[in-house]
């Protein structure tokens, strides 16, 4: 090994300790840890809680870091502000009058479709897919491949990335035009490569980033001055985790459900909507029968080795059924279950086939408490 590889390695596992030395968080527990969906070797998912914490995971012979993206300063972006970055500046994205809150929301405008993300609903061409942005750790998911028509971004907020082993500069061909949500003050990473530019707006609790080529410039105008401040989306999910009922679902089974997905870390009267789906025609059959089709009793759960005290889901969803709201644990290590009254112990047990029916794209989460939540990622791979 070369003498300044040796030295910078040395440099490296001291600030590495002072760090972890100056934190206060429970130790990494295996079991807990799941590998992020559809980002390969390298990019891995682990609960955070509100102060973000460096992870050391000894991999083979070296040292891999896993660090939680971190917000941006306090105030780095404030409501209706918007930003650019990696490459010549654009203008600044005008205010939008929507709908009072708690208003029916309008419709779209022909060719585009809404997109929700905390109490901020944006419109995108109705073309546009779902995939991953690459993240910063790009270069050691070279299996990763790069989207061929420009898309809406799955991920939702921070998530845990190896992140320090990647070069500084991002492969231009790895771009593609994209809208990326997060909470206002978070800055996606990595960083635009020119002629390409971030373009962003704050409205409410969401910072909306798009990333495209100087030649979508108008169209990035007209993603970012659709965003609106709502009280429920345009699938008529609440923007804060509402109350649930117990009903027997069995008695129900409309011709159509909605599923949305929540963030239940965030502290209670805030908004914490990460996204929703209508599910209509063969989706919805398709999630009566895995619903149906679940066990009675609920869970499963983890064992107490294999739960950390604290540690909560890292998302929960709740069904909108006939205007019911029911809820569905699936991430947790504990009181995992479909509420369901109809069913054994009130509730239905998790199962791929449920996990596969009912989180759908632009449903989906990157990390999970217990091993039940590790099995219903494996479930909504795509195939």
């Amino acid at each position: 090994m070369p003498e300044d590889f040796e030295r910078e390695e040395a440099a490296f596992r001291a600030a590495l300790r002072r760090d972890v030395a100056g934190e206060s968080f429970a130790p990494l527990d295996p079991a807990a840890v799941a590998q992020r969906p559809g980002r390969g070797p390298g990019r891995w998912a682990v609960w955070a809680g509100a102060a973000a914490a460096v992870v050391a995971l000894v991999v083979a012979a070296g040292v891999v870091v896993v660090s939680v993206l971190t917000p941006a300063a306090p105030g780095a972006l404030t409501a209706g502000a918007s930003a650019e970055r990696g490459g010549s500046a654009q203008d600044a994205a005008p205010a939008a009058p929507g709908p009072a809150l708690g208003s029916a929301l309008a419709p779209p405008a022909a060719g585009f479709r809404w997109e929700s993300f905390r109490n901020v609903v944006v419109q995108v061409p109705v073309t546009w897919g779902y995939a991953l942005s690459p993240g910063p750790d790009w270069c050691v998911t070279p299996e990763l491949e790069r989207p061929e028509t420009p898309f809406v971004d799955l991920a939702r907020g921070p998530t845990a990335v190896a992140s320090w082993v990647c070069p500084e500069v991002f492969e231009a061909s790895r771009q593609q035009l994209h809208v990326s949500f997060l909470p206002a003050g978070d800055q996606p990473s990595p960083a635009a490569v020119a002629p390409w530019t971030y373009s962003s707006r704050v409205v409410g609790e969401a910072a909306l980033w798009v990333l495209a080529p100087p030649e979508d410039r108008e169209l990035v105008r007209t993603i970012l001055d659709s965003a609106q401040l709502v009280t429920l989306d345009h699938n008529g999910c609440s923007v804060e985790y509402p109350a649930t009922t117990a009903v027997d679902l069995s008695a129900l089974r409309p011709a159509d459900l909605t599923v949305c997905l929540y963030d239940p870390q965030v502290a209670a009267g805030t908004p914490g909507l990460l996204a929703s789906v209508a599910l209509t025609g063969e989706a919805a059959g398709q999630a009566w029968q895995a619903i149906l089709a679940a066990p009675g009793g609920g869970g499963p759960d983890g064992t107490s080795e294999q739960c950390r005290p604290g540690v909560p889901p890292d998302v929960s969803a709740v069904l909108v059924v006939a205007g019911r709201r029911v809820e569905f644990g699936f991430a947790g290590c504990a009181g995992n279950g479909l509420v369901d009254a109809g069913a054994t112990g009130g509730l239905r047990q998790v199962t791929p086939q449920l996990c596969r029916a009912l989180i759908r794209p632009p449903l989906w989460f990157t990390a999970s408490s217990g091993p039940q939540g590790d099995a219903c990622l494996a479930a909504i791979q795509p195939r």
